[in-house]
Protein backbone atom coordinates (compact mmCIF):
# COMPACT_ATOMS: atom_id res chain seq x y z
CA UNK A 1 0.00 0.00 0.00
CA UNK A 2 1.23 3.40 -1.30
CA UNK A 3 2.78 5.69 1.47
CA UNK A 4 1.36 8.94 0.52
CA UNK A 5 -2.58 7.91 1.52
CA UNK A 6 -5.55 10.19 0.76
CA UNK A 7 -7.93 10.10 3.73
CA UNK A 8 -11.52 10.88 2.48
CA UNK A 9 -13.08 14.18 3.50
CA UNK A 10 -16.58 13.75 5.23
CA UNK A 11 -18.74 14.78 2.26
CA UNK A 12 -21.21 16.57 3.92
CA UNK A 13 -19.00 19.41 4.58
CA UNK A 14 -20.35 21.07 1.47
CA UNK A 15 -23.49 20.37 2.43
CA UNK A 16 -23.45 21.95 5.88
CA UNK A 17 -22.17 24.74 4.74
CA UNK A 18 -25.25 25.50 2.99
CA UNK A 19 -28.00 23.54 4.31
CA UNK A 20 -28.34 26.72 7.39
CA UNK A 21 -27.75 29.96 6.73
CA UNK A 22 -23.75 29.99 6.63
CA UNK A 23 -23.71 33.90 7.02
CA UNK A 24 -26.14 33.71 10.12
CA UNK A 25 -23.64 35.33 12.37
CA UNK A 26 -23.99 38.38 9.88
CA UNK A 27 -27.88 37.86 9.72
CA UNK A 28 -28.98 41.02 11.14
CA UNK A 29 -26.04 43.69 9.95
CA UNK A 30 -25.60 42.42 6.03
CA UNK A 31 -28.72 41.61 4.57
CA UNK A 32 -32.23 43.39 4.20
CA UNK A 33 -35.19 41.28 5.64
CA UNK A 34 -36.60 40.59 2.63
CA UNK A 35 -33.78 38.79 1.16
CA UNK A 36 -34.13 36.45 4.53
CA UNK A 37 -37.90 35.69 4.64
CA UNK A 38 -37.50 34.52 0.52
CA UNK A 39 -34.32 32.58 1.85
CA UNK A 40 -36.15 30.48 4.67
CA UNK A 41 -38.91 29.34 1.71
CA UNK A 42 -36.44 27.90 -0.01
CA UNK A 43 -34.09 26.12 2.50
CA UNK A 44 -36.66 24.07 3.60
CA UNK A 45 -36.51 21.79 0.44
CA UNK A 46 -33.73 18.91 0.18
CA UNK A 47 -30.37 18.70 -1.24
CA UNK A 48 -30.60 18.43 -5.27
CA UNK A 49 -34.24 19.15 -4.95
CA UNK A 50 -34.99 21.31 -8.11
CA UNK A 51 -38.01 22.24 -6.69
CA UNK A 52 -36.27 24.70 -4.84
CA UNK A 53 -35.57 26.92 -7.33
CA UNK A 54 -39.53 28.30 -7.41
CA UNK A 55 -38.05 30.48 -4.42
CA UNK A 56 -34.60 30.61 -5.17
CA UNK A 57 -34.93 32.30 -8.52
CA UNK A 58 -37.01 35.47 -6.61
CA UNK A 59 -34.20 35.84 -4.43
CA UNK A 60 -31.56 35.81 -7.62
CA UNK A 61 -33.91 37.90 -9.34
CA UNK A 62 -34.44 40.65 -6.37
CA UNK A 63 -30.70 40.69 -5.40
CA UNK A 64 -29.86 41.17 -9.64
CA UNK A 65 -32.55 43.85 -9.68
CA UNK A 66 -31.11 45.41 -6.38
CA UNK A 67 -27.46 44.89 -7.71
CA UNK A 68 -27.21 43.55 -4.06
CA UNK A 69 -23.73 41.54 -5.31
CA UNK A 70 -23.81 40.10 -1.42
CA UNK A 71 -26.93 38.86 -1.74
CA UNK A 72 -26.15 37.85 -5.45
CA UNK A 73 -23.47 35.38 -4.83
CA UNK A 74 -25.06 33.90 -1.67
CA UNK A 75 -27.78 32.98 -3.32
CA UNK A 76 -25.59 31.32 -6.00
CA UNK A 77 -24.17 28.99 -3.88
CA UNK A 78 -27.68 28.06 -2.36
CA UNK A 79 -28.38 26.94 -6.03
CA UNK A 80 -24.95 25.08 -6.11
CA UNK A 81 -27.12 22.88 -3.07
CA UNK A 82 -30.31 22.41 -4.83
CA UNK A 83 -29.01 21.90 -8.51
CA UNK A 84 -28.63 18.65 -9.74
CA UNK A 85 -26.58 19.49 -13.13
CA UNK A 86 -25.45 23.26 -13.20
CA UNK A 87 -23.26 23.31 -10.05
CA UNK A 88 -20.14 24.25 -11.71
CA UNK A 89 -22.23 27.13 -13.43
CA UNK A 90 -23.68 28.40 -10.58
CA UNK A 91 -20.10 28.26 -8.60
CA UNK A 92 -18.90 30.56 -11.30
CA UNK A 93 -21.65 32.69 -11.05
CA UNK A 94 -20.99 33.05 -7.29
CA UNK A 95 -17.60 34.29 -7.63
CA UNK A 96 -18.58 36.69 -10.19
CA UNK A 97 -20.98 38.18 -8.61
CA UNK A 98 -18.95 38.01 -5.22
CA UNK A 99 -16.02 40.01 -6.79
CA UNK A 100 -18.28 42.95 -7.82
CA UNK A 101 -18.99 42.85 -4.02
CA UNK A 102 -14.94 43.64 -4.03
CA UNK A 103 -15.90 41.48 0.25
CA UNK A 104 -12.44 39.27 0.45
CA UNK A 105 -14.84 37.23 3.07
CA UNK A 106 -17.70 36.98 0.17
CA UNK A 107 -15.06 35.57 -2.33
CA UNK A 108 -13.49 33.67 -0.57
CA UNK A 109 -16.67 31.78 0.41
CA UNK A 110 -17.70 31.21 -3.66
CA UNK A 111 -14.16 29.81 -4.15
CA UNK A 112 -14.50 27.68 -1.50
CA UNK A 113 -17.95 26.04 -2.88
CA UNK A 114 -16.40 25.58 -5.99
CA UNK A 115 -13.94 23.67 -4.72
CA UNK A 116 -15.94 21.59 -2.79
CA UNK A 117 -17.68 20.64 -6.11
CA UNK A 118 -14.52 19.66 -7.29
CA UNK A 119 -13.37 17.63 -4.76
CA UNK A 120 -16.93 16.28 -3.66
CA UNK A 121 -18.93 15.55 -7.15
CA UNK A 122 -16.22 15.23 -9.38
CA UNK A 123 -13.29 13.88 -7.25
CA UNK A 124 -10.61 16.35 -9.29
CA UNK A 125 -8.56 17.10 -6.50
CA UNK A 126 -5.94 19.23 -8.51
CA UNK A 127 -8.93 21.87 -9.52
CA UNK A 128 -10.27 21.94 -6.12
CA UNK A 129 -7.12 22.52 -4.45
CA UNK A 130 -6.26 25.64 -6.67
CA UNK A 131 -9.85 26.86 -6.00
CA UNK A 132 -8.79 26.33 -2.27
CA UNK A 133 -5.56 28.08 -2.42
CA UNK A 134 -7.42 30.86 -3.63
CA UNK A 135 -9.72 30.91 -0.52
CA UNK A 136 -7.65 30.73 1.59
CA UNK A 137 -6.05 34.02 -0.24
CA UNK A 138 -8.63 36.15 0.25
CA UNK A 139 -10.08 34.27 3.53
CA UNK A 140 -6.42 36.10 5.16
CA UNK A 141 -8.33 39.24 5.37
CA UNK A 142 -11.32 38.42 6.23
CA UNK A 143 -12.73 38.27 10.14
CA UNK A 144 -14.86 35.51 9.51
CA UNK A 145 -13.09 32.88 11.45
CA UNK A 146 -15.36 29.75 10.75
CA UNK A 147 -14.60 30.63 6.80
CA UNK A 148 -10.67 30.30 7.71
CA UNK A 149 -11.67 27.31 9.21
CA UNK A 150 -12.95 25.38 6.75
CA UNK A 151 -10.15 26.32 4.32
CA UNK A 152 -7.93 25.26 6.63
CA UNK A 153 -10.08 21.77 6.82
CA UNK A 154 -10.02 21.43 3.29
CA UNK A 155 -6.17 21.93 2.57
CA UNK A 156 -5.61 19.52 5.77
CA UNK A 157 -6.95 17.40 3.70
CA UNK A 158 -5.07 17.58 0.90
CA UNK A 159 -1.73 17.34 3.24
CA UNK A 160 -3.02 13.78 3.99
CA UNK A 161 -3.58 13.33 0.88
CA UNK A 162 0.02 13.87 0.22
CA UNK A 163 1.43 11.47 3.60
CA UNK A 164 2.19 14.94 5.29
CA UNK A 165 1.00 13.69 8.11
CA UNK A 166 2.25 15.58 10.93
CA UNK A 167 1.40 18.80 9.02
CA UNK A 168 -2.14 17.65 8.33
CA UNK A 169 -2.62 16.44 12.44
CA UNK A 170 -2.33 19.56 13.73
CA UNK A 171 -4.09 21.71 10.99
CA UNK A 172 -7.03 19.68 11.76
CA UNK A 173 -6.78 19.84 15.96
CA UNK A 174 -6.49 23.80 15.35
CA UNK A 175 -10.08 23.19 13.46
CA UNK A 176 -11.36 20.92 16.05
CA UNK A 177 -10.68 22.86 18.83
CA UNK A 178 -12.23 26.63 16.79
CA UNK A 179 -15.43 24.49 15.78
CA UNK A 180 -15.34 22.99 19.33
CA UNK A 181 -15.51 26.40 21.54
CA UNK A 182 -18.58 27.23 18.78
CA UNK A 183 -20.44 24.27 19.44
CA UNK A 184 -19.90 24.41 23.40
CA UNK A 185 -20.78 27.62 23.42
CA UNK A 186 -24.57 28.24 25.03
CA UNK A 187 -25.36 31.38 23.85
CA UNK A 188 -24.27 30.51 20.29
CA UNK A 189 -26.96 30.75 17.23
CA UNK A 190 -29.29 27.12 17.09
CA UNK A 191 -27.72 27.46 13.46
CA UNK A 192 -24.27 28.34 14.19
CA UNK A 193 -24.29 25.60 16.79
CA UNK A 194 -25.38 23.06 14.19
CA UNK A 195 -22.79 24.54 11.36
CA UNK A 196 -20.16 24.18 14.38
CA UNK A 197 -20.96 20.81 15.49
CA UNK A 198 -20.72 19.38 11.60
CA UNK A 199 -17.38 21.00 11.78
CA UNK A 200 -16.05 19.55 14.88
CA UNK A 201 -17.47 15.82 13.84
CA UNK A 202 -16.10 16.03 9.83
CA UNK A 203 -12.49 17.22 11.54
CA UNK A 204 -12.82 14.51 14.07
CA UNK A 205 -13.69 12.17 11.60
CA UNK A 206 -10.59 13.16 8.98
CA UNK A 207 -8.28 13.31 11.92
CA UNK A 208 -8.92 9.77 12.93
CA UNK A 209 -8.36 8.64 9.47
CA UNK A 210 -5.35 10.11 8.79
CA UNK A 211 -4.10 8.38 12.51
CA UNK A 212 -5.50 5.34 10.82
CA UNK A 213 -3.49 5.62 7.48
CA UNK A 214 -0.37 6.59 9.90
CA UNK A 215 -0.81 3.62 11.68
CA UNK A 216 -1.85 4.06 15.17
CA UNK A 217 -4.45 2.56 16.23
CA UNK A 218 -5.12 3.73 19.56
CA UNK A 219 -5.77 7.04 18.61
CA UNK A 220 -8.10 5.95 16.00
CA UNK A 221 -10.48 3.82 18.11
CA UNK A 222 -10.32 6.71 20.91
CA UNK A 223 -11.48 9.40 18.27
CA UNK A 224 -14.24 7.38 16.67
CA UNK A 225 -15.33 6.90 20.52
CA UNK A 226 -15.52 10.20 20.85
CA UNK A 227 -17.28 11.22 17.48
CA UNK A 228 -19.81 8.60 17.83
CA UNK A 229 -20.78 10.00 21.41
CA UNK A 230 -20.70 13.65 19.67
CA UNK A 231 -23.05 12.23 17.03
CA UNK A 232 -26.54 12.21 17.52
CA UNK A 233 -29.14 10.16 16.31
CA UNK A 234 -30.85 11.79 14.29
CA UNK A 235 -31.60 11.58 10.53
CA UNK A 236 -29.64 15.46 10.04
CA UNK A 237 -26.62 13.65 11.61
CA UNK A 238 -26.54 9.95 9.19
CA UNK A 239 -24.01 10.57 7.27
CA UNK A 240 -21.41 11.28 10.39
CA UNK A 241 -22.52 8.44 11.88
CA UNK A 242 -21.97 6.44 8.84
CA UNK A 243 -18.30 7.41 8.45
CA UNK A 244 -17.64 6.96 11.78
CA UNK A 245 -19.03 3.86 11.40
CA UNK A 246 -16.91 3.41 8.21
CA UNK A 247 -13.90 4.02 10.72
CA UNK A 248 -14.70 1.43 13.23
CA UNK A 249 -14.69 -1.01 10.73
CA UNK A 250 -11.53 -0.28 9.58
CA UNK A 251 -10.34 -0.39 12.84
CA UNK A 252 -11.34 -4.00 14.12
CA UNK A 253 -9.65 -4.80 10.65
CA UNK A 254 -6.34 -3.39 11.44
CA UNK A 255 -6.48 -5.45 15.04
CA UNK A 256 -7.42 -8.77 12.62
CA UNK A 257 -10.87 -9.04 14.20
CA UNK A 258 -12.68 -9.02 10.71
CA UNK A 259 -16.38 -10.43 11.50
CA UNK A 260 -16.71 -7.23 13.85
CA UNK A 261 -14.88 -5.19 11.06
CA UNK A 262 -17.10 -6.62 8.01
CA UNK A 263 -19.92 -5.91 10.49
CA UNK A 264 -19.50 -2.26 10.68
CA UNK A 265 -18.52 -2.21 7.47
CA UNK A 266 -21.70 -2.88 5.91
CA UNK A 267 -23.71 -0.78 8.60
CA UNK A 268 -21.92 2.59 6.97
CA UNK A 269 -22.90 1.41 3.90
CA UNK A 270 -26.91 2.68 3.61
CA UNK A 271 -25.83 6.02 3.86
CA UNK A 272 -22.75 6.60 1.43
CA UNK A 273 -24.71 4.47 -1.28
CA UNK A 274 -27.28 7.22 -0.99
CA UNK A 275 -24.97 10.28 -1.33
CA UNK A 276 -23.01 8.44 -4.37
CA UNK A 277 -19.74 8.93 -2.46
CA UNK A 278 -17.76 6.66 -4.57
CA UNK A 279 -14.65 7.62 -2.94
CA UNK A 280 -15.55 6.43 0.21
CA UNK A 281 -17.90 3.57 -1.22
CA UNK A 282 -14.03 2.03 -2.72
CA UNK A 283 -12.95 1.99 1.09
CA UNK A 284 -15.54 0.20 2.20
CA UNK A 285 -15.19 -2.25 -0.48
CA UNK A 286 -11.64 -2.53 -0.01
CA UNK A 287 -11.84 -2.98 3.56
CA UNK A 288 -14.74 -5.69 3.42
CA UNK A 289 -12.89 -7.23 0.44
CA UNK A 290 -9.69 -7.92 2.48
CA UNK A 291 -11.58 -8.78 5.10
CA UNK A 292 -13.79 -11.51 3.44
CA UNK A 293 -10.39 -13.06 2.44
CA UNK A 294 -9.03 -13.16 5.54
CA UNK A 295 -11.64 -15.20 6.95
CA UNK A 296 -10.97 -17.40 4.34
CA UNK A 297 -13.86 -16.78 1.43
CA UNK A 298 -12.41 -15.21 -1.13
CA UNK A 299 -14.67 -15.15 -3.75
CA UNK A 300 -16.52 -13.13 -1.80
CA UNK A 301 -13.81 -11.10 -0.80
CA UNK A 302 -12.69 -10.61 -4.85
CA UNK A 303 -15.81 -9.22 -5.73
CA UNK A 304 -16.15 -6.91 -3.76
CA UNK A 305 -12.43 -5.75 -4.95
CA UNK A 306 -14.37 -6.02 -8.65
CA UNK A 307 -16.53 -3.09 -7.79
CA UNK A 308 -13.64 -1.04 -6.70
CA UNK A 309 -12.04 -1.36 -10.23
CA UNK A 310 -16.10 -0.93 -11.70
CA UNK A 311 -15.40 3.01 -9.96
CA UNK A 312 -12.15 3.51 -11.53
CA UNK A 313 -13.26 2.24 -14.89
CA UNK A 314 -16.57 4.95 -14.19
CA UNK A 315 -15.19 7.80 -12.67
CA UNK A 316 -11.46 7.57 -13.55
CA UNK A 317 -10.58 7.94 -9.33
CA UNK A 318 -8.55 5.25 -7.41
CA UNK A 319 -7.42 6.86 -4.57
CA UNK A 320 -3.80 5.65 -3.44
CA UNK A 321 -4.45 3.34 -0.33
CA UNK A 322 -6.69 0.98 -2.91
CA UNK A 323 -3.78 0.43 -5.34
CA UNK A 324 -3.32 -2.87 -3.39
CA UNK A 325 -6.39 -3.87 -5.01
CA UNK A 326 -4.76 -4.76 -8.32
CA UNK A 327 -2.22 -6.45 -6.86
CA UNK A 328 -4.50 -8.68 -5.31
CA UNK A 329 -6.31 -9.16 -8.28
CA UNK A 330 -3.82 -9.47 -10.35
CA UNK A 331 -2.29 -12.67 -7.81
CA UNK A 332 -5.64 -14.26 -7.80
CA UNK A 333 -6.24 -14.65 -11.38
CA UNK A 334 -2.64 -15.38 -11.57
CA UNK A 335 -3.41 -18.55 -9.84
CA UNK A 336 -6.38 -19.31 -11.61
CA UNK A 337 -4.28 -19.20 -14.79
CA UNK A 338 -6.87 -16.73 -16.03
CA UNK A 339 -4.31 -14.83 -18.72
CA UNK A 340 -6.92 -12.39 -20.44
CA UNK A 341 -8.10 -11.25 -16.91
CA UNK A 342 -4.75 -11.04 -15.29
CA UNK A 343 -3.33 -8.71 -18.25
CA UNK A 344 -6.17 -6.51 -17.92
CA UNK A 345 -5.69 -5.71 -14.60
CA UNK A 346 -1.99 -5.58 -14.82
CA UNK A 347 -2.78 -2.90 -17.01
CA UNK A 348 -5.75 -1.21 -15.08
CA UNK A 349 -2.91 -0.85 -12.34
CA UNK A 350 -0.66 0.90 -14.53
CA UNK A 351 -3.18 3.12 -15.49
CA UNK A 352 -3.59 3.94 -11.74
CA UNK A 353 0.12 4.30 -11.14
CA UNK A 354 0.15 7.07 -14.17
CA UNK A 355 -3.00 8.66 -12.41
CA UNK A 356 -1.23 8.90 -8.83
CA UNK A 357 2.16 10.18 -10.70
CA UNK A 358 0.55 13.01 -12.06
CA UNK A 359 -2.07 14.00 -9.49
CA UNK A 360 0.38 13.48 -6.26
CA UNK A 361 3.68 15.58 -8.26
CA UNK A 362 0.85 18.23 -9.16
CA UNK A 363 -0.93 18.74 -5.41
CA UNK A 364 2.52 18.84 -4.11
CA UNK A 365 4.27 21.07 -5.65
CA UNK A 366 1.34 23.50 -5.38
CA UNK A 367 1.10 23.45 -1.68
CA UNK A 368 4.49 23.68 -0.72
CA UNK A 369 4.52 26.64 -3.48
CA UNK A 370 0.99 28.23 -2.77
CA UNK A 371 0.02 27.34 0.79
CA UNK A 372 3.30 26.00 2.80
CA UNK A 373 5.53 29.03 1.13
CA UNK A 374 2.62 31.90 2.32
CA UNK A 375 2.19 30.99 5.52
CA UNK A 376 5.89 30.74 6.13
CA UNK A 377 5.77 34.57 4.93
CA UNK A 378 3.05 35.52 6.64
CA UNK A 379 4.98 34.28 10.30
CA UNK A 380 8.32 35.27 9.08
CA UNK A 381 7.08 38.79 7.38
CA UNK A 382 8.97 37.87 4.41
CA UNK A 383 8.18 36.58 1.25
CA UNK A 384 11.09 34.62 -0.10
CA UNK A 385 11.89 34.67 -3.96
CA UNK A 386 13.01 31.73 -5.68
CA UNK A 387 16.85 33.36 -5.85
CA UNK A 388 16.51 34.36 -1.81
CA UNK A 389 15.60 30.27 -0.80
CA UNK A 390 18.15 29.32 -3.54
CA UNK A 391 20.88 32.03 -1.52
CA UNK A 392 19.70 30.43 1.66
CA UNK A 393 19.75 27.07 0.60
CA UNK A 394 23.65 27.88 -0.46
CA UNK A 395 24.06 29.49 3.06
CA UNK A 396 22.70 26.75 4.82
CA UNK A 397 25.25 24.08 3.01
CA UNK A 398 28.05 26.62 3.96
CA UNK A 399 27.64 26.43 7.63
CA UNK A 400 26.96 23.19 8.27
CA UNK A 401 30.08 22.22 5.89
CA UNK A 402 32.05 24.65 8.05
CA UNK A 403 30.59 23.24 11.39
CA UNK A 404 31.10 19.59 9.90
CA UNK A 405 34.80 21.16 9.11
CA UNK A 406 34.86 22.38 13.03
CA UNK A 407 33.76 19.13 14.52
CA UNK A 408 36.40 17.47 12.52
CA UNK A 409 39.15 19.87 13.88
CA UNK A 410 37.68 19.59 17.42
CA UNK A 411 38.05 16.42 17.50
CA UNK A 412 41.30 15.68 16.00
CA UNK A 413 42.51 18.42 18.71
CA UNK A 414 40.94 16.43 21.45
CA UNK A 415 42.18 13.39 20.11
CA UNK A 416 45.95 14.50 20.56
CA UNK A 417 45.07 16.08 23.78
CA UNK A 418 44.09 12.36 24.93
CA UNK A 419 47.32 10.80 22.97
CA UNK A 420 49.60 13.16 24.42
CA UNK A 421 48.18 12.59 27.91
CA UNK A 422 48.75 8.87 27.43
CA UNK A 423 51.99 9.23 26.35
CA UNK A 424 53.26 11.54 29.45
CA UNK A 425 51.42 8.71 31.65
CA UNK A 426 53.38 5.75 29.85
CA UNK A 427 56.46 7.30 30.09
CA UNK A 428 56.05 7.86 33.50
CA UNK A 429 55.30 4.33 34.45
CA UNK A 430 57.95 3.41 32.21
CA UNK A 431 60.93 5.66 33.91
CA UNK A 432 59.64 4.74 37.46
CA UNK A 433 59.43 8.69 37.99
CA UNK A 434 57.40 8.29 41.38
CA UNK A 435 54.09 8.48 39.22
CA UNK A 436 52.29 5.98 41.27
CA UNK A 437 53.09 8.19 44.57
CA UNK A 438 51.73 11.84 45.28
CA UNK A 439 54.61 12.43 47.11
CA UNK A 440 57.96 10.57 49.09
CA UNK A 441 57.10 8.17 51.44
CA UNK A 442 60.23 9.20 52.91
CA UNK A 443 60.42 11.12 56.24
CA UNK A 444 61.14 14.59 55.35
CA UNK A 445 62.42 17.48 57.28
CA UNK A 446 59.51 19.13 58.83
CA UNK A 447 58.33 21.80 56.69
CA UNK A 448 56.07 23.13 59.76
CA UNK A 449 55.87 23.90 63.23
CA UNK A 450 54.01 20.65 63.63
CA UNK A 451 55.00 19.47 66.96
CA UNK A 452 56.22 16.03 68.69
CA UNK A 453 58.76 14.35 66.02
CA UNK A 454 58.28 11.33 67.47
CA UNK A 455 54.13 11.06 66.71
CA UNK A 456 54.98 12.71 63.28
CA UNK A 457 57.17 10.31 62.49
CA UNK A 458 55.16 7.48 63.95
CA UNK A 459 52.60 9.20 61.18
CA UNK A 460 54.79 9.32 58.51
CA UNK A 461 55.58 5.48 58.70
CA UNK A 462 51.85 4.07 59.03
CA UNK A 463 51.26 6.16 56.29
CA UNK A 464 54.18 4.74 54.24
CA UNK A 465 52.63 0.89 55.24
CA UNK A 466 49.46 2.16 54.56
CA UNK A 467 50.63 2.85 51.13
CA UNK A 468 52.55 -0.35 50.22
CA UNK A 469 49.76 -2.32 51.15
CA UNK A 470 47.32 -0.61 49.22
CA UNK A 471 44.17 -0.36 52.20
CA UNK A 472 42.94 3.13 50.77
CA UNK A 473 41.35 1.13 48.23
CA UNK A 474 38.33 0.15 50.41
CA UNK A 475 35.94 2.38 49.03
CA UNK A 476 34.49 2.55 52.83
CA UNK A 477 37.73 4.31 54.34
CA UNK A 478 37.29 7.79 56.04
CA UNK A 479 40.07 10.33 57.03
CA UNK A 480 38.07 8.99 60.43
CA UNK A 481 38.27 5.99 60.05
CA UNK A 482 42.13 6.56 58.94
CA UNK A 483 42.83 8.70 61.76
CA UNK A 484 41.53 6.35 64.67
CA UNK A 485 43.24 3.67 62.63
CA UNK A 486 47.04 5.41 63.15
CA UNK A 487 45.75 6.31 66.74
CA UNK A 488 45.96 10.27 65.91
CA UNK A 489 43.16 12.39 65.05
CA UNK A 490 41.66 14.13 61.80
CA UNK A 491 42.78 17.45 62.62
CA UNK A 492 46.66 16.19 63.45
CA UNK A 493 46.26 13.74 60.17
CA UNK A 494 44.73 16.12 57.99
CA UNK A 495 47.74 18.69 58.79
CA UNK A 496 50.18 16.05 57.87
CA UNK A 497 49.14 15.19 54.88
CA UNK A 498 48.54 18.71 53.69
CA UNK A 499 52.11 19.55 54.52
CA UNK A 500 53.68 16.08 53.62
CA UNK A 501 51.35 15.26 50.72
CA UNK A 502 51.01 18.44 49.25
CA UNK A 503 47.47 17.97 49.19
CA UNK A 504 44.19 17.48 51.45
CA UNK A 505 42.92 14.11 52.32
CA UNK A 506 40.68 13.42 49.98
CA UNK A 507 43.00 14.32 46.80
CA UNK A 508 45.54 11.84 48.22
CA UNK A 509 43.47 9.07 48.87
CA UNK A 510 42.02 9.60 45.11
CA UNK A 511 45.50 10.08 43.58
CA UNK A 512 46.69 6.80 45.38
CA UNK A 513 43.66 4.72 43.93
CA UNK A 514 44.21 6.33 40.27
CA UNK A 515 47.55 6.04 40.18
CA UNK A 516 46.94 2.13 41.64
CA UNK A 517 43.96 1.14 38.38
CA UNK A 518 46.42 3.39 35.80
CA UNK A 519 49.24 1.27 36.91
CA UNK A 520 47.26 -2.12 36.63
CA UNK A 521 45.60 -0.93 33.26
CA UNK A 522 48.77 -0.79 31.91
CA UNK A 523 50.90 -4.25 32.98
CA UNK A 524 47.88 -6.13 33.38
CA UNK A 525 45.81 -6.74 29.96
CA UNK A 526 42.73 -8.18 31.74
CA UNK A 527 41.97 -4.68 33.74
CA UNK A 528 41.38 -3.58 30.03
CA UNK A 529 38.34 -5.60 29.43
CA UNK A 530 36.94 -4.26 32.56
CA UNK A 531 34.04 -2.43 32.47
CA UNK A 532 34.62 1.46 34.27
CA UNK A 533 32.00 0.08 36.70
CA UNK A 534 34.21 -2.74 37.61
CA UNK A 535 37.60 -0.58 37.69
CA UNK A 536 35.71 2.04 39.53
CA UNK A 537 35.03 -0.94 42.32
CA UNK A 538 38.34 -2.07 42.09
CA UNK A 539 39.99 1.52 42.92
CA UNK A 540 37.73 1.84 45.68
CA UNK A 541 35.20 4.50 44.02
CA UNK A 542 31.46 4.32 44.76
CA UNK A 543 30.41 5.02 41.70
CA UNK A 544 31.37 4.98 37.74
CA UNK A 545 30.74 8.47 37.20
CA UNK A 546 33.15 9.85 40.26
CA UNK A 547 35.68 7.41 39.04
CA UNK A 548 35.72 8.73 35.73
CA UNK A 549 36.02 12.43 36.74
CA UNK A 550 38.89 11.70 39.48
CA UNK A 551 40.68 9.89 36.76
CA UNK A 552 40.50 12.70 33.70
CA UNK A 553 41.27 15.02 36.71
CA UNK A 554 44.63 13.25 37.77
CA UNK A 555 45.57 11.78 34.07
CA UNK A 556 43.84 15.08 32.20
CA UNK A 557 42.14 11.73 30.18
CA UNK A 558 38.78 9.47 30.43
CA UNK A 559 39.65 5.95 31.84
CA UNK A 560 38.03 4.78 27.91
CA UNK A 561 40.58 6.52 26.15
CA UNK A 562 43.72 5.46 28.11
CA UNK A 563 41.94 1.87 27.15
CA UNK A 564 41.12 2.31 23.98
CA UNK A 565 45.17 3.98 23.67
CA UNK A 566 46.36 0.96 25.54
CA UNK A 567 44.79 -1.31 23.21
CA UNK A 568 46.14 -0.05 19.89
CA UNK A 569 49.45 0.21 21.07
CA UNK A 570 49.41 -3.67 22.13
CA UNK A 571 48.10 -4.27 18.60
CA UNK A 572 50.60 -2.56 17.60
CA UNK A 573 53.13 -4.71 19.11
CA UNK A 574 51.64 -7.83 18.65
CA UNK A 575 51.75 -6.79 14.74
CA UNK A 576 55.40 -6.23 15.05
CA UNK A 577 56.21 -8.94 16.20
CA UNK A 578 54.36 -11.19 14.08
CA UNK A 579 55.84 -9.33 10.98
Amino acid sequence: MMNHTFLVICVFFLTTFNSFPAYSQHKNSNFPEGFDQLRNKYMRYEENDTAAFKYLQQFLNKSSKEKNFRQLSRGYIDAIYFSKTNKLEYADSAIAAANFSKQEDFIARAYLSKGSIYYFNYKQYQKALNEYLKAHKFAEKSDDDYLKNRIIYQLAVVKGYLGYYPEAIELLYGCIDFFESKYNNPESHPNIKFNHQKGYLNSIHQLAQFHFNNGDNAKVDSLVRIGLSHTPSTEAFSLEQSSFYKLKGMHYYSVKNYSKAIEYLKKSMPEIVRINDFAQLSIIHFYLGKSFINMGNEDEGIAHLYKIDSIFSKEKFLLPELRNTYEILISHHNKSNQIQEELYYTNQLLKANHYFLSDFKYLSQRISKDYDNYNLSQQNKVLYTKTNRFLLLLILCIIGIFLLILKVYLQRVKQKKIIDSYNKIITALKKETGFLKPNSIDIPKSKSNIQNSELLKEILQKLAFFESSEKYLDSELTQAKLAVHFKTNTSYLSQIINEYKDMNYNDYINTLRINYITKQLYIDKKYLNYSIEALAEKSGFSSRQVFSNVFFKINNLRPKDFIVNRKNELAKVKENVIQ
